[in-house]
């Protein structure tokens, strides 16, 4: 059903496209390679993010249900539901990217989330379901803040003939290297002891993020770097 939605919508949208032939593999793979430093930056911005999600609604509440199987009903719901709750949030932030700049936002977003993400993993290692609710709460605010606004940001990071090709393969690897993992090696920190470690890690990867952020302005056809726009 979903798929159908989407093709039907997709159905009135125009090809932004520059006319004339696609580019090839090999015409991709040069504007990649010299579009490296943005591939960089955007594995920064996101890093912090990807690895806030996946800690947040994945790991502490696998870790939560795993001490009381029997809550885990109620923990995966609650999870749901919070995160439910947070989708308006993301059509605001892309409303609010698009009036006041996504750099602008972005940052303030990455900031927002290097507050909140501290109380937040507190009281998600209670594994208490009111500190759960009042944890998942306080991260989804700057996580859905910052994931409507990220796709108002990273294409323009992009020469124009890769741009879908550089958010896709930059967004993927963020996931994949960052997310993802990220709850394997939360696991063995608290397992070696270091019941902090996966809080004191994701905290280490705000400061990336905000400096690959700093290197950017909002320009009047979309983000640039300060080094373009000199």
């Amino acid at each position: 059903m979903c798929s159908s939605d989407l093709l039907w919508l997709r159905r009135d949208l125009p090809e932004v496209r520059s006319a004339g032939a696609a580019p090839g593999a090999g015409e991709l793979l040069s504007c990649l390679r010299r579009d490296g430093r943005s591939v960089l930056r955007v594995l920064a911005i996101l890093g912090f993010e990807k690895v806030s999600f996946y800690l947040v609604f994945v790991f502490w509440v696998q870790q939560a249900a795993s001490r009381d199987p029997a809550a885990a009903g109620d923990l995966n719901g609650l999870n749901t539901l919070v995160q439910a709750l947070g989708i308006p949030l993301i059509v605001l932030a892309g409303r609010w990217a698009d009036q006041r700049g996504p750099v602008r936002m972005m940052r303030r977003w990455s900031l927002l989330l290097a507050l909140l993400v501290t109380p937040a993993m507190l009281l998600l290692q209670r594994s208490e379901l009111p500190a759960m609710a009042l944890g998942l709460a306080l991260a989804a605010l700057p996580l859905m803040l910052i994931g409507g606004t990220y796709p108002a940001l990273i294409p323009f990071l992009f020469d124009r003939r890769c741009r879908c090709t550089g958010f896709s393969l930059s967004y993927s690897l963020g996931a994949s290297l960052l997310g993802g993992p990220a709850p394997a090696v939360a696991a063995w920190m608290i397992g070696a002891g270091w019941r902090n470690g996966p809080l004191l890690a994701t905290l280490a990867l705000a400061l990336p993020a905000l400096l690959a952020l700093s290197g950017l302005v909002d320009g009047p056809g979309g983000p640039l770097s300060r080094r373009v726009q000199k």
